[in-house]
């Protein structure tokens, strides 16, 4: 087996995951390689296949990496697309009969959650729920 990967001279993404696997004894993903070199843990080459030149760079610390997809990903809703999403809310309200004005929707939403395996709590659907007036008057004028 050796033979082959030194006449391949590279592995896929896939093909490597597969060798990790076997080699540590654990279930390795393409997933898990892609997400270590991102994190700066391990180190990838670039092949480009138009010939095209690269430069090295500084490298960024995983820290610097890390926060800055973590400040991406927690960037607020805009107004427009909270909105948005709040009369899509309630139109899923509609279609599943849960009035969402009524008392009892939020448990009756925590369960809906529960049952998908994505739990949400009585309060956190219930201040979800009292935003929903507002944004509905605000799409229908």
């Amino acid at each position: 087996m050796s033979k082959l990967f030194k006449l391949k001279g590279r592995l896929t993404p896939v093909n490597a995951a597969r060798r990790l696997s076997v080699v540590l004894g654990t279930q390795v993903t393409a997933a898990d390689l892609s997400r270590l070199g991102f994190v700066g843990r391990l180190q990838r080459p670039v092949n480009f296949l138009n010939k095209a030149r690269g430069r090295c760079a500084r490298p960024l610390g995983p820290d610097s990496v890390v926060n800055e997809v973590e400040a991406r990903l927690e960037k607020p809703l805009a107004t427009r697309e909270r909105r948005t999403l709040l009369v899509i809310i309630a139109a899923l309200c509609s279609h599943s009969n849960i009035k969402h004005q009524d008392r009892g929707a939020a448990t009756r939403l925590r369960e809906l959650t529960e049952k998908i395996g994505a739990p949400v709590s009585d309060d956190t659907t219930l201040r979800v729920l009292n935003q929903i007036p507002e944004a509905l008057e605000s799409r229908m004028k």
